[in-house]
């Protein structure tokens, strides 16, 4: 009889420990279970960066856009969205305005920066300029939710998204660089495998322009009638050493005569590229005078300066060795560069450290953007509801035997 029932005894206690490790099992599955999902849908949510932005025409520090001061230039800002599916572009555009300044002058562009329709067809925020920032958004959406605009059309692949128009205002020794800013996002709608809102910006390429000085305007000689005898240029003067490093700032004082007249105009050439007029002071509008003028060489490099006087009858001084001098500016101390004359490796100009006087708008995007779900799936519930189901029947059967 004893054996009996430690027989049963023996049955019973081998079925409560198999279902007590099944239990266990369970309570340990289910959650693992759930988890893994969750991070599996998490990766699924997130968007791949594999979007690019350049600038068109193609240049680099070695093989710039060549320009003059004075000329302008036009920039594509090209967008390749790669396997992403981009809604919102925060363009923030950052330059040297010392060197560049926007401009309206572009045959395609009637403002300095304009956005391509056909690609992204409406400006969500206008453009707003800082010195040495333009900043612009541009969107496939539109402003208002209670319009609606298929974004599922992605357009093509590699598309012009904007256009910028500069001008040069002053010559460089090393080219001025374009680039993105810190502030420029692209962000991607929630289709495909990308979720709403997310920054796919994968990376950008610079834009680079030379800027050589224009032709330096020089008189043109009026024949005048009689025995009118033009003025002379006796001497340019200069306040301090001929040579000394960028910024380098000079003082020239040009002295003249006219013999049958009067001198109305000294005009200086500096060699830089400006050229200016001195119509008052020094004695200007008498037979003698001495007419001074402050210039301020920024770039280093070797200048010729020299003086023309012109008379009241349109008689002008000729060109002379005595009216002229020889500037050499050096480069700045400190600056690590090298000479001007093309020799050395360009050294990359650094960006503007102009900041910003406001803090850049930030995009409306939340009530623009279907905002992906992220709590857990159907499958998910459904996995844990099974779970809690199995626990259930597990624990009463244990208690039950």
């Amino acid at each position: 009889m004893t054996e009996l029932f430690l027989f049963h005894y023996d049955r019973l206690v081998g079925k409560k420990l198999l279902l007590l490790g099944a239990v266990l099992i369970l309570l340990v599955a289910i959650p693992l279970t759930v988890y893994l999902a969750q991070k599996q849908q998490e990766t699924r949510s997130r968007a791949t960066k594999a979007t690019t932005l350049s600038f068109l025409p193609v240049s680099s520090q070695s093989t710039p856009i060549q320009k003059q001061v004075g000329q302008t230039t036009s920039l594509d800002v090209m967008m390749d969205q790669g396997t992403n599916t981009v809604s919102v572009v925060d363009l923030h555009i950052v330059y040297d305005p010392t060197k560049l300044a926007t401009s309206s002058s572009s045959t395609t562009c009637k403002e300095s920066i304009c956005n391509n329709p056909n690609a992204f067809p409406t400006v969500l925020n206008e453009a707003r300029f800082t010195p040495g920032n333009i900043y612009i958004t541009l969107g496939r959406i539109p402003k208002s939710s209670n319009q609606s605009v298929d974004i599922t059309n992605t357009y093509q692949q590699t598309a012009k998204i904007a256009t910028i128009t500069f001008e040069a205002i002053a010559s460089t020794t090393t080219p001025v660089q374009i680039s993105f800013g810190n502030a420029t996002r692209v962000l991607s709608s929630a289709d495909r495998a990308d979720a709403a809102s997310e920054n796919v910006l994968s990376s950008t390429s610079n834009a680079f322009i030379a800027i050589a000085a224009g032709p330096s305007p020089t008189p043109t000689p009026t024949p005048v009638a009689g025995n009118n005898q033009p003025p002379v240029c006796n001497a340019l003067n200069v306040d301090r050493t001929l040579s000394g490093p960028a910024p380098f700032p000079i003082t020239f004082t040009a002295n003249g005569t006219d013999s049958d007249g009067i001198i109305n105009k000294v005009t200086f050439d500096f060699g830089d590229g400006p050229v200016q007029n001195v119509t008052e002071g020094g004695q200007i509008g008498t037979k003698s005078v001495s007419a001074q003028i402050a210039h301020t060489y920024n770039n280093s490099g070797t200048f010729k300066a020299l003086a023309i006087l012109t008379d009241d009858k349109g008689g002008i001084s000729t060109s002379s060795a005595i009216c002229s001098q020889t500037i050499t500016v050096t480069p700045s101390v400190g600056s690590g560069g090298g000479s001007s004359s093309g020799s050395a490796t360009p050294t990359p100009l650094p960006l503007p450290t102009s900041t910003p006087t406001s803090t850049p708008i930030p995009t409306p995007i939340q009530q623009q953007l279907p905002i992906a779900n992220p709590g857990p799936s159907n499958t998910i519930v459904g996995a844990g509801i099974v779970g809690a189901v199995l626990s259930i029947v597990g624990a009463i059967l244990f208690f039950a035997l």
